[in-house]
């Protein structure tokens, strides 16, 4: 669709203007969506809360126009895989706007975790963008295909390009607004970050095998591992060689009694479940 055509941009002003008068509304978010499913043809996608202070993020809204069924297991662990996630706790990365495969790594694709979580969940394509507030905290508005639908197109790309920045703006008043209304509980969330292998370290902590516990290096090591990095891709991360890193992974595997990054993602998914 050319939203630039004649009657395309008065249509599209009054959508907005209706969503504009939910501001303060606790369906603002579902007024949000629906306008945006108008414009851009996904299958399902999402409103995430992601905190500053490194807590499991808060779905805001989900549902529209299709139930994202994997959610809570996202939120419950597995976002620490997510290379949307991993640039948010980036204070280096600023960019706004992001489409997922131009943010993973470049094994993501062979990973457990897209293996486990992805096409589980039968997405093929993610593109979304991310409204930072003054606090510190992030809400990322997330656009998904699945696997039976084509691709986004360019057109759908250059749309929200053209949209987020309008959005952005509405989701940080909204979010303000909603604050000034009621407090945040503060004490949910942790203070130091999490990380998948300090998630595993806790669990083997608590089950009674300290002497499993990785290094700093090893567990540097083991969360690129998990988040789809290849031997050479950890190796240019960490400044070190490729054979050096081949060495750690044989070190780290036999310390934890696994032989395959199955085992080692099986791991940190019973850590999360257990920990």
């Amino acid at each position: 669709m050319d939203i630039l055509d004649t009657s395309t941009p008065r249509a599209m002003s009054h959508e907005i203007a209706e969503v504009i008068d939910r501001i303060r509304d606790a369906d603002f978010y579902p007024a949000l969506f629906t306008f945006l499913s108008k414009y851009i043809p996904f299958n399902t996608g999402h409103a995430m809360m992601f905190f500053s202070e490194n807590g499991a993020p808060v779905v805001l809204h989900d549902g529209s126009p299709n139930k994202y069924e994997w959610i809570d297991e996202y939120a419950s662990g597995y976002y620490l895989l997510d290379p949307v996630w991993i640039k948010l706790m980036d204070p280096d990365y600023r960019d706004s706007f992001y489409i997922l495969d131009n943010l993973a790594p470049d094994s993501f694709k062979d990973s457990s975790y897209y293996e486990r979580h992805y096409r589980k969940a039968d997405i093929t394509d993610e593109f979304g963008w991310i409204a930072r507030l003054e606090n510190g905290d992030q809400v990322v508005i997330c656009l998904m295909r699945r696997w039976d639908a084509p691709k986004f197109v360019d057109d759908h790309v250059r749309i929200a390009n053209i949209l987020y920045p309008i959005f952005s703006r509405l989701i940080i008043l909204h979010e303000t607004l909603k604050s000034e209304r009621q407090m945040r509980t503060l004490s949910t969330m942790p203070s130091a970050r999490l990380t998948p292998s300090a998630s595993i370290n806790k669990y083997l902590k608590a089950s009674g095998n300290e002497k499993q516990t990785l290094s700093d290096r090893q567990s540097d090591i083991v969360d690129l591992i998990l988040q789809g990095h290849s031997t050479e891709s950890i190796g240019l991360n960490l400044e070190i060689s490729a054979g050096t890193v081949k060495t750690h992974k044989r070190n780290i595997y036999s310390r934890l009694g696994i032989s395959s990054h199955g085992e080692l993602f099986n791991l940190f998914v019973t850590s999360l479940k257990e920990g």
